[in-house]
């Protein structure tokens, strides 16, 4: 078991390997201190040494793609503008002409106009894959929820915002907070570099608090509570609200989560991504790129069949809410026939 935590820490363990151990982890206590114990000796500074390997580093690649993907555009532009300076003249008898310096000048501002599209286009890809990663560990989150609460997923009620499907693998435990705050922004979102600027920090209340929570308190949580993900809403058939069941999704096809959209004067947009497409999560639990927001069937994944952002119109209208967007549905009261007049015998 020790052989297969170390491979878990060094990131080498497959999706399904991985998932079995979380698993093991959530359930065992004696099996979460001793992960403690060898991340503890594996951190620096600790004195222990990993295997020397011929190779790369394990995870090298995963480091490197979360790295370029957290460069900004200023980033990239302070590059390119560092390939394009001018070079100093070396002093002593191999002195460059002005004219060297010249052409120097214009083969570094070339190689520049080359290379910042090359690195942008590598940072937009890391991004995507990054958002797409994240998505599929909420889809295994989903997975486990549903499986040990009778093949529900985490249910969006009537007054609810589409955000407590968060809250509740967190109080459930299927995930911690910290981790969670991470896997809901989309690096590609304007939450996640209002975040890295220090001017929005994610918090995901209690599912006790947030169903309490009135006006201005509610207001408040909602605003702490964006995300950059769209979840899937309930339906409603013979004049009664559904939530969703995993039961009742065919696996591979219906969508359960996916980038948010933004909704503005001129209608719905792409949010993430810049709004070149956006990452989409299936009940199978694989991620998909798409470009438009349109199912099968012309259906739009964020709108119900009255065009509305809310809660869908039959089991086979597919919505995705944003984490502020609830079901929006008013369910009819049934009304008590009135009684028939009565009838004077004569």
């Amino acid at each position: 078991m020790r052989d297969l935590l170390i491979r878990y820490l060094l990131g080498e363990l497959d999706e399904a390997e991985q998932r079995r151990l979380e698993d093991r982890l959530r359930n065992s206590p004696e099996l979460r201190r001793e992960l403690d114990y060898l991340r503890a000796c594996f951190a620096p500074g600790s004195g222990s040494n990993l295997p020397d390997a011929s190779g790369p580093p394990s995870g090298l690649a995963r480091r490197i793609t979360e790295k370029v993907s957290s460069l900004s555009d200023e980033s990239l532009g302070a590059l390119a503008a560092q390939s394009s300076a001018p070079v100093e003249p070396s002093v002593g008898s191999m002195s460059w002409s002005l004219a060297d310096l010249s052409v120097a000048a214009g083969v570094f501002l070339a190689v520049s106009m080359l290379l910042l599209p090359a690195l942008r286009g590598s940072r937009d890809t890391a991004r995507l894959h990054v958002c797409a990663n994240n998505q599929r560990v909420l889809g295994r989150a989903l997975a486990s929820y549903a499986g040990d609460n009778w093949g529900l997923y985490p249910e969006v009620q009537l007054r609810d915002n589409v955000g407590v499907f968060a809250a509740l693998l967190v109080d459930d435990g299927y995930l911690e907070a910290g981790e969670m705050q991470q896997l809901l922004l989309c690096p590609a979102s304007d939450e996640r570099d209002a975040h890295a600027a220090g001017k929005f920090v994610i918090m995901i209340p209690s599912v006790e608090k947030l169903r309490a929570a009135r006006g201005a308190e509610r207001e408040k949580l909602l605003r702490q509570m964006r995300f950059s993900y769209a979840y899937r809403l309930g339906y409603v058939e013979n004049n009664e609200y559904h939530c969703v069941r995993k039961g009742k999704i065919k696996k591979s096809c219906e969508p359960i989560l996916a980038d948010a959209p933004r909704f503005d004067l001129n209608g719905l947009k792409i949010a993430n991504h810049g709004g070149h497409g956006f990452n989409l999560l299936y009940g199978d639990g694989h991620v998909e790129f798409k470009r438009y927001f349109a199912i099968p069937g012309d259906k739009n994944l964020y709108l119900n069949l009255h065009q509305k952002p809310a809660a869908g119109q039959g089991k086979n209208d597919i919505v995705l809410g944003a984490s502020a967007a609830t079901p929006g549905v008013e369910i009819r009261e049934a009304v008590a026939p009135a009684p028939a007049p009565a009838v004077n015998a004569e």
